[in-house]
Protein backbone atom coordinates (compact mmCIF):
# COMPACT_ATOMS: atom_id res chain seq x y z
CA UNK A 1 0.00 0.00 0.00
CA UNK A 2 2.90 2.51 0.80
CA UNK A 3 4.54 1.82 -2.35
CA UNK A 4 1.71 2.53 -4.19
CA UNK A 5 1.02 5.58 -2.18
CA UNK A 6 4.56 6.44 -3.30
CA UNK A 7 4.21 6.02 -7.01
CA UNK A 8 0.84 7.35 -7.35
CA UNK A 9 2.60 10.95 -5.45
CA UNK A 10 5.55 11.13 -7.86
CA UNK A 11 2.52 10.44 -11.10
CA UNK A 12 0.66 13.42 -9.39
CA UNK A 13 4.30 15.51 -9.36
CA UNK A 14 4.78 14.53 -12.50
CA UNK A 15 1.98 15.79 -13.92
CA UNK A 16 2.42 18.77 -12.21
CA UNK A 17 5.64 19.69 -13.72
CA UNK A 18 4.36 18.89 -17.24
CA UNK A 19 1.51 21.30 -16.45
CA UNK A 20 3.70 24.11 -15.25
CA UNK A 21 5.63 23.69 -18.25
CA UNK A 22 2.83 23.94 -20.77
CA UNK A 23 1.09 26.91 -18.83
CA UNK A 24 4.19 28.84 -18.42
CA UNK A 25 6.37 28.24 -22.37
CA UNK A 26 8.77 31.12 -20.98
CA UNK A 27 9.92 28.85 -18.52
CA UNK A 28 9.06 31.15 -15.43
CA UNK A 29 7.75 34.21 -17.64
CA UNK A 30 9.12 36.59 -19.49
CA UNK A 31 11.93 38.65 -17.60
CA UNK A 32 11.75 42.30 -18.22
CA UNK A 33 11.38 45.94 -15.92
CA UNK A 34 8.85 44.96 -13.53
CA UNK A 35 5.88 48.10 -14.04
CA UNK A 36 2.62 48.43 -11.92
CA UNK A 37 -0.12 47.10 -14.85
CA UNK A 38 -1.83 49.88 -14.26
CA UNK A 39 0.39 53.03 -13.60
CA UNK A 40 -1.07 55.79 -12.11
CA UNK A 41 -4.17 53.53 -11.35
CA UNK A 42 -6.06 55.67 -7.72
CA UNK A 43 -8.75 53.52 -5.96
CA UNK A 44 -9.98 56.80 -4.51
CA UNK A 45 -10.80 58.27 -8.07
CA UNK A 46 -13.65 54.84 -8.81
CA UNK A 47 -17.32 55.84 -8.46
CA UNK A 48 -17.86 52.87 -10.92
CA UNK A 49 -17.17 49.34 -10.93
CA UNK A 50 -18.99 46.71 -13.50
CA UNK A 51 -17.75 43.04 -13.21
CA UNK A 52 -19.41 40.66 -16.05
CA UNK A 53 -18.71 36.86 -14.73
CA UNK A 54 -20.84 33.60 -16.30
CA UNK A 55 -23.53 35.88 -17.96
CA UNK A 56 -24.15 37.93 -14.78
CA UNK A 57 -23.33 41.68 -14.53
CA UNK A 58 -22.90 43.47 -11.07
CA UNK A 59 -22.61 46.87 -11.11
CA UNK A 60 -21.42 48.97 -7.60
CA UNK A 61 -21.64 52.36 -7.54
CA UNK A 62 -19.89 54.91 -5.13
CA UNK A 63 -22.17 57.17 -2.89
CA UNK A 64 -22.06 59.61 -0.36
CA UNK A 65 -22.35 56.74 2.91
CA UNK A 66 -20.26 54.14 0.83
CA UNK A 67 -20.09 51.49 -1.83
CA UNK A 68 -23.66 50.05 -3.05
CA UNK A 69 -24.48 47.12 -4.90
CA UNK A 70 -26.37 49.32 -7.78
CA UNK A 71 -27.36 45.70 -9.04
CA UNK A 72 -29.03 44.49 -5.86
CA UNK A 73 -31.48 47.16 -4.72
CA UNK A 74 -28.45 49.27 -4.08
CA UNK A 75 -28.04 48.00 -0.71
CA UNK A 76 -24.78 48.24 1.42
CA UNK A 77 -21.62 46.70 -0.19
CA UNK A 78 -18.99 44.96 1.82
CA UNK A 79 -16.57 47.83 2.03
CA UNK A 80 -13.58 45.31 3.00
CA UNK A 81 -14.30 43.04 -0.09
CA UNK A 82 -14.44 46.44 -2.54
CA UNK A 83 -11.10 47.66 -0.87
CA UNK A 84 -9.66 44.90 -1.36
CA UNK A 85 -10.72 44.19 -5.00
CA UNK A 86 -9.07 47.82 -5.72
CA UNK A 87 -5.95 46.81 -3.57
CA UNK A 88 -5.45 43.69 -5.80
CA UNK A 89 -5.64 45.82 -8.96
CA UNK A 90 -3.46 48.44 -7.66
CA UNK A 91 -0.84 45.47 -6.85
CA UNK A 92 -0.76 44.07 -9.79
CA UNK A 93 2.88 44.29 -11.99
CA UNK A 94 4.09 43.10 -15.37
CA UNK A 95 6.17 40.74 -13.45
CA UNK A 96 5.55 37.61 -14.81
CA UNK A 97 4.59 37.39 -18.94
CA UNK A 98 3.18 34.27 -19.91
CA UNK A 99 1.81 35.43 -23.72
CA UNK A 100 1.59 37.89 -26.53
CA UNK A 101 -0.36 35.78 -28.53
CA UNK A 102 -3.90 36.17 -28.77
CA UNK A 103 -5.31 32.92 -29.87
CA UNK A 104 -4.50 31.36 -26.46
CA UNK A 105 -6.53 34.21 -24.57
CA UNK A 106 -9.39 32.04 -24.51
CA UNK A 107 -6.82 28.44 -22.99
CA UNK A 108 -5.84 31.04 -20.13
CA UNK A 109 -9.99 32.08 -19.88
CA UNK A 110 -8.49 36.20 -20.04
CA UNK A 111 -11.17 37.20 -22.82
CA UNK A 112 -15.44 36.52 -22.27
CA UNK A 113 -15.24 33.41 -20.76
CA UNK A 114 -13.55 34.92 -17.43
CA UNK A 115 -14.29 38.05 -15.61
CA UNK A 116 -14.76 41.06 -16.98
CA UNK A 117 -14.06 43.96 -14.78
CA UNK A 118 -14.41 47.94 -15.68
CA UNK A 119 -13.39 50.76 -13.11
CA UNK A 120 -14.77 54.56 -14.19
CA UNK A 121 -13.94 57.64 -12.49
CA UNK A 122 -16.17 61.00 -13.02
CA UNK A 123 -17.75 61.30 -16.35
CA UNK A 124 -17.54 57.53 -16.93
CA UNK A 125 -13.85 57.92 -17.71
CA UNK A 126 -12.43 54.10 -18.42
CA UNK A 127 -9.54 53.74 -14.91
CA UNK A 128 -8.90 50.42 -15.43
CA UNK A 129 -10.46 47.35 -17.97
CA UNK A 130 -9.15 43.85 -17.32
CA UNK A 131 -9.92 40.17 -17.48
CA UNK A 132 -9.11 37.85 -15.01
CA UNK A 133 -8.88 34.67 -16.10
CA UNK A 134 -8.54 30.71 -14.96
CA UNK A 135 -6.38 29.93 -11.62
CA UNK A 136 -2.61 28.78 -12.85
CA UNK A 137 -0.86 25.26 -12.97
CA UNK A 138 0.08 26.38 -8.99
CA UNK A 139 -3.33 26.55 -7.77
CA UNK A 140 -2.42 29.78 -5.96
CA UNK A 141 -1.88 32.14 -9.37
CA UNK A 142 -4.16 33.67 -11.51
CA UNK A 143 -3.64 34.80 -15.64
CA UNK A 144 -4.91 38.74 -16.27
CA UNK A 145 -4.90 40.61 -18.72
CA UNK A 146 -5.41 44.01 -19.64
CA UNK A 147 -8.12 44.86 -22.26
CA UNK A 148 -6.41 47.20 -24.39
CA UNK A 149 -3.43 44.41 -24.78
CA UNK A 150 -2.60 41.10 -25.69
CA UNK A 151 -0.24 40.41 -23.60
CA UNK A 152 -1.23 38.00 -20.64
CA UNK A 153 0.54 37.80 -17.03
CA UNK A 154 0.58 35.42 -14.22
CA UNK A 155 -0.29 37.43 -10.97
CA UNK A 156 0.87 35.19 -7.78
CA UNK A 157 -2.38 35.69 -6.17
CA UNK A 158 -5.98 33.75 -6.12
CA UNK A 159 -7.64 36.86 -7.71
CA UNK A 160 -11.19 34.89 -9.19
CA UNK A 161 -13.05 34.67 -5.38
CA UNK A 162 -11.74 38.35 -4.89
CA UNK A 163 -13.73 39.96 -8.67
CA UNK A 164 -16.44 36.80 -8.84
CA UNK A 165 -19.10 36.79 -5.92
CA UNK A 166 -22.19 36.65 -8.11
CA UNK A 167 -25.56 38.90 -7.81
CA UNK A 168 -25.25 39.23 -3.55
CA UNK A 169 -21.76 38.59 -2.86
CA UNK A 170 -20.96 41.91 -2.94
CA UNK A 171 -23.26 42.84 -0.70
CA UNK A 172 -22.84 43.77 3.36
CA UNK A 173 -24.01 40.73 5.25
CA UNK A 174 -23.64 41.83 8.66
CA UNK A 175 -26.77 42.05 10.64
CA UNK A 176 -25.84 42.98 14.28
CA UNK A 177 -22.69 44.20 15.52
CA UNK A 178 -22.48 45.37 19.25
CA UNK A 179 -20.34 44.89 22.23
CA UNK A 180 -22.27 41.83 24.06
CA UNK A 181 -20.77 42.79 27.53
CA UNK A 182 -22.50 45.84 27.31
CA UNK A 183 -25.78 43.67 27.03
CA UNK A 184 -28.62 44.66 30.06
CA UNK A 185 -31.60 43.22 28.62
CA UNK A 186 -33.14 40.79 25.67
CA UNK A 187 -36.88 40.77 24.52
CA UNK A 188 -37.42 38.14 22.59
CA UNK A 189 -41.67 38.41 21.47
CA UNK A 190 -42.96 35.08 19.30
CA UNK A 191 -46.03 35.05 17.91
CA UNK A 192 -47.83 36.91 20.49
CA UNK A 193 -45.43 36.03 23.69
CA UNK A 194 -42.90 37.58 25.47
CA UNK A 195 -40.36 36.94 27.11
CA UNK A 196 -37.70 39.59 28.91
CA UNK A 197 -34.42 38.91 30.17
CA UNK A 198 -32.78 41.39 32.76
CA UNK A 199 -29.55 41.61 33.61
CA UNK A 200 -28.61 43.51 37.23
CA UNK A 201 -25.42 41.75 38.86
CA UNK A 202 -26.45 37.96 36.78
CA UNK A 203 -29.52 37.23 33.96
CA UNK A 204 -32.76 36.26 35.48
CA UNK A 205 -36.01 36.15 33.71
CA UNK A 206 -38.75 39.05 34.55
CA UNK A 207 -41.46 38.45 32.20
CA UNK A 208 -44.13 36.97 31.69
CA UNK A 209 -42.95 35.87 35.35
CA UNK A 210 -39.14 35.96 37.55
CA UNK A 211 -37.15 33.12 37.68
CA UNK A 212 -33.76 32.23 37.44
CA UNK A 213 -31.95 31.38 33.63
CA UNK A 214 -28.91 29.68 32.91
CA UNK A 215 -26.09 32.13 32.10
CA UNK A 216 -24.14 30.15 29.20
CA UNK A 217 -27.00 29.57 27.32
CA UNK A 218 -27.52 33.56 27.59
CA UNK A 219 -23.74 34.29 26.91
CA UNK A 220 -23.77 31.82 24.17
CA UNK A 221 -26.92 33.78 22.36
CA UNK A 222 -25.29 37.04 22.49
CA UNK A 223 -22.45 35.49 21.24
CA UNK A 224 -24.62 35.00 18.22
CA UNK A 225 -26.79 38.11 17.94
CA UNK A 226 -23.40 40.43 18.76
CA UNK A 227 -22.14 39.36 15.43
CA UNK A 228 -24.95 38.03 13.34
CA UNK A 229 -24.20 37.98 9.59
CA UNK A 230 -26.78 36.46 7.56
CA UNK A 231 -25.52 33.72 4.15
CA UNK A 232 -27.55 35.53 1.50
CA UNK A 233 -29.95 38.16 0.95
CA UNK A 234 -33.08 38.51 -1.33
CA UNK A 235 -32.99 40.95 -3.74
CA UNK A 236 -36.05 39.73 -5.56
CA UNK A 237 -39.09 39.61 -3.28
CA UNK A 238 -40.68 42.01 -1.23
CA UNK A 239 -40.98 42.19 2.68
CA UNK A 240 -44.97 41.00 2.59
CA UNK A 241 -43.51 37.86 -0.09
CA UNK A 242 -40.93 37.05 2.91
CA UNK A 243 -43.61 37.61 5.70
CA UNK A 244 -41.38 40.68 7.01
CA UNK A 245 -44.70 42.94 6.50
CA UNK A 246 -46.29 41.42 9.56
CA UNK A 247 -42.95 39.53 11.44
CA UNK A 248 -44.01 36.31 13.44
CA UNK A 249 -41.01 36.75 15.72
CA UNK A 250 -39.01 39.61 16.63
CA UNK A 251 -35.67 40.09 19.25
CA UNK A 252 -34.44 43.13 20.89
CA UNK A 253 -31.25 43.63 22.65
CA UNK A 254 -30.49 46.64 24.73
CA UNK A 255 -27.72 48.42 25.75
CA UNK A 256 -26.40 49.72 28.90
CA UNK A 257 -26.27 53.73 27.48
CA UNK A 258 -30.25 52.53 25.75
CA UNK A 259 -29.02 51.48 22.47
CA UNK A 260 -31.38 48.95 21.41
CA UNK A 261 -30.78 46.38 18.85
CA UNK A 262 -33.41 44.95 17.08
CA UNK A 263 -34.63 41.72 14.37
CA UNK A 264 -37.32 40.60 12.95
CA UNK A 265 -37.76 36.89 11.93
CA UNK A 266 -40.47 36.14 8.73
CA UNK A 267 -40.87 33.53 6.88
CA UNK A 268 -38.57 30.09 5.45
CA UNK A 269 -37.40 29.48 2.36
CA UNK A 270 -35.35 26.41 1.44
CA UNK A 271 -34.57 25.67 4.77
CA UNK A 272 -33.17 29.62 5.46
CA UNK A 273 -35.09 32.17 7.23
CA UNK A 274 -35.94 35.71 6.26
CA UNK A 275 -34.64 38.35 8.60
CA UNK A 276 -34.61 42.12 8.96
CA UNK A 277 -32.56 44.07 11.36
CA UNK A 278 -33.80 47.53 12.57
CA UNK A 279 -32.40 50.55 10.70
CA UNK A 280 -31.90 48.56 8.01
CA UNK A 281 -33.01 47.81 4.38
CA UNK A 282 -31.92 44.89 3.73
CA UNK A 283 -33.75 41.27 3.93
CA UNK A 284 -31.24 38.83 4.96
CA UNK A 285 -31.22 34.97 4.89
Amino acid sequence: MRRNLLILIGVLVGLIVIALILERPFGGGEKEEVKPLFPGFDPQAVVKVEIKDAGTTTVLKKTKGGWAVETARNYPADEEAVKEMFDEVKGMTTEELISRDPSKHSRFRVNEEGVEVKMFGEGDKLLAHLFVGKTGPDYISTYVRRADSNDVYLIRRTLRPVFAKGKTGWCDKEILSFDEDRAVQIEIVNEGKKVVLKKDGEWKMVEPEEAKVKADEIDRMLRELSKLKADDLEIEKELKECGLEKPSAEVSVKLDDGTVYRIFFGDESDGKRYLRAEGKEQIFM
